[in-house]
């Protein structure tokens, strides 16, 4: 009887090992490890959906920001967005600022549609006021002066620029008339800024 007893104990112990190891094969199939190369994939995908649903011009900073990826993770991956052509570069000055390559027009055509730039004359005047009374040769400067994002002052500019209201001259922004202000948002021509007159 002891020695049944036993072959009982250790049958039952088998099994249970058994379906203790099928188990743990189930739980390694269900939560498998992300390898380095899959994690690079997630954050690639992640900046992809970002410029694909943001309608701005926008910089690193500003996908890190959205995404929480690095600067240094990030570099490569708008690397070889330009290079698929899914994005450009619209200005340097003096970070470079992106759009999205196949949306830039639409961001613009329709400057009265609420899911695009509504462009206000009066925040245009106080950005005509500050480059009237302070030579600027970047975004930034003006931008802190004004208080406003870079993006929104690029948008701005470039729209101002559209309009033959505002120019680049030896580097700096300079007024030609503010005559057209009324019309800004009317015509856009994207990277107007990026060639500046030389006199």
């Amino acid at each position: 009887m002891r020695l049944l007893a036993i072959r009982i104990v250790l049958h039952n112990q088998a099994r249970s090992t058994e379906v203790n190891m099928g188990t743990e094969e189930t739980t390694k199939q269900v939560h498998p490890t992300i390898p380095s190369s899959k994690k690079s994939d997630k954050a690639e995908i992640l900046v992809r959906n970002f410029v694909s649903q943001y309608r701005r011009p926008f910089s690193a900073e500003t996908i890190a920001s959205y995404t929480g990826i690095s600067a240094k993770h990030l570099k490569p991956i708008i690397g070889r967005l330009i290079a698929d052509q899914q994005i450009k570069v619209v200005s340097i000055d003096p970070e470079q600022i992106y759009v999205k390559a196949n949306r830039y027009l639409g961001i613009y055509e329709k400057t009265h549609d609420h899911n695009r730039w509504n462009f206000d004359q009066d925040k245009a005047m106080i950005l005509l006021k500050e480059v009237e009374a302070t030579r600027h040769r970047n975004v930034r400067t003006i931008a802190n002066a004004i208080g406003k994002t870079r993006q929104w002052v690029y948008v701005y500019l470039e729209a101002l620029a559209s309009i033959g209201v505002i120019e680049k001259v030896d580097g700096y922004y300079q007024i030609i008339s503010k005559e057209r202000v009324w019309a800004i948002g009317t015509n856009i021509k994207k990277g107007i800024l990026k060639f500046g007159r030389i006199k």
